[in-house]
């Protein structure tokens, strides 16, 4: 059988997601793609994985990039959050590739709330009101308000996070 869980669904789904996963769940550490508030209520993703599901592990891969960046091989990165640095440090080492580099951190609220490493409450809180200004953006149809939003706060695209120059 499997060593790990990996959920990746949309924020929208993950609570749908848990109540079909609940009854087949083989209590393996579960690895949450997914990142954020829950668009119901005010419940983070890993809690709502914690309530519903009691995984023995739980761990937050997240960063600053496209499935189709990592797939054409750019450089990407990544962070992979664990309570447990032991599991974390061997999961980055399968994980990570030449152009996917994984770091870990013992932070998986701040990588839930930011994806950084060895984020400061500060930054947390300004990569959370990225996340609400992209939300809120988006939803009300406003992706150019988004886009200067995020970037006067100067957040980057994946490659350009992850070391590489955008151009």
């Amino acid at each position: 059988g499997a060593d790990y869980v990996v959920l990746g669904v949309a924020s929208q789904y993950v609570e749908s997601t848990l109540a079909i996963l609940k009854p087949l769940y083989p209590s393996k550490p579960i690895i949450t793609l997914t990142k954020g508030l829950l668009d119901s209520s005010t419940l983070f993703v890993t809690d709502a994985i914690q309530d519903m599901l009691n995984p023995p592990q739980l761990l937050m891969l997240s960063g600053p990039n496209l499935a189709k960046e990592i797939m054409a091989g750019k450089p990407c990165a990544s962070v992979l959050a664990s309570t447990d640095s032991g599991v974390g440090h061997e999961l980055q080492k399968i994980l990570s590739s030449v152009t996917f580099r994984i770091y870990s951190s013992s932070d998986i609220r701040g990588v839930e709330l930011g994806g950084r490493r060895g984020a400061d409450r500060r930054e947390e809180e300004r990569r959370l009101v990225i996340d609400v200004l992209s939300v809120v953006s988006l939803r009300n149809g406003r992706r150019d308000v988004c886009a200067r939003h995020v970037g006067q706060l100067d957040a980057g695209l994946g490659p350009r996070a992850a070391g590489e120059r955008a151009r």
